[in-house]
Parts: structure tokens; sequence; C-alpha cells
């Protein structure tokens, strides 16, 4: 997971925080502790280690916060059976996307957290990003979205064929009328 949170356009710490909580009221904080630590190196790149936190729980607590993310798991024996997800969260706490799976592509961490931060005035490619690609959640990914891609080279289209109307009118020699010119008259 690590190495899915590794791009070059986000910075960990000051774009986006990663929580992670486990769900296993056996864990305690040395285990978290331990589980960052490995996390952390797995990164090729300076981060601040705050942005990145590891938290565990009481079964109370735990089951509080799945519930309140959707999150779903069922225990058998020792184990939890449960699928892989990231849950973005707006810096107000609304669920933004689920990620599903357990790789994830830079870009749609990207794209998710642009859409996690909707209040934020982001870089203009991120912007146009954000308007041609849309969560398609059957593929459980971004996809083109060519509706907003037509309409706007539609309107490029007609404002270059206007363009050409215009500037052709204004070109053209002005034509005398057909017919007896002075110069015909004897």
């Amino acid at each position: 997971m690590s190495r899915d949170l590794q791009t070059d356009q986000l910075v960990l710490g000051i774009d986006y925080q990663v929580l992670c909580v486990s769900f296993d009221p056996r864990e305690g904080p040395e285990l978290a502790r331990e589980k960052k630590t490995n996390y952390l190196n797995q990164i090729n790149k300076s981060v601040d280690p705050n942005g990145w936190r590891f938290l565990t729980a009481d079964l109370s607590d735990i089951q509080k916060l799945t519930k309140a993310v959707g999150f779903k798991y069922q225990v058998s024996g020792d184990q939890f059976l449960h699928a892989g997800a990231l849950t973005v969260l707006a810096p107000d706490g609304k669920i933004v996307r689920y990620l599903l799976g357990l790789d994830y592509l830079p870009f749609d961490i990207r794209m998710a957290t642009n859409e996690a931060n909707t209040g934020k005035v982001g870089s203009t490619i991120s912007r146009v990003l954000t308007y041609c690609y849309k969560y398609d959640p059957s593929k459980k990914s971004y996809a083109l979205n060519l509706l907003p891609i037509a309409g706007a080279a539609t309107l490029v289209l007609a404002g270059i064929f206007m363009a050409i109307v215009l500037i052709g009118k204004k070109r053209r020699p002005a034509v005398a009328p057909t017919g007896d010119t002075p110069d015909d008259q004897t």
C-alpha cells in the first residue's frame, strides 16, 4: 500500500493524510508503531511521519468507526474476513470515495484527493482532470468522461467556425454591382 501512496503530485502530510485503524481489538499501540515504521520505510522519499497515523481501539470504538464509514468485516476464529478498501474523506469528514481493492493507481488516489479537497483551489491541471474524468463504480476506477469533453470541443469548433466566417467577410473585396458603370458610358 505504501507504494500506491507515492505520487509525485501529492505530498503526504500536506496534501492528504492517511489513517489506518486496526479492527482487531487485540492489537495495541506497540504493533501500530511497528507497522507505521515499516510502511514509512517503504516510501522512497522524505515524508512527514505525522501524515500517516496508525491507531488501535477497543471493540466498541472499532464497531462505531467501521459502521460510520460503511466498512464491513466478519470474524472467523482468529481471522478477519474483509475487502481491501481506501475510504477517502473530505476535510469536513464527508465520505467522497471508496477505492476498492489492494492496489491503487496513483492517478485514482490523486483524483479522489482532488474530489475530497473541493473547498481548496487545486492546480489548473487538477481541475481539468476532475472535469474530464469521473469515478466509474462498476470499474472501481476513474474513467474518461466524454460528455463534457465533447461539449467543450463543440464550443471550440463553433467558435473557430464563427471566427472564420466573420474574418472571411471582412477580407473579401467589395464587388462592383453588375450593369453599367461610369467607365462604360460614352
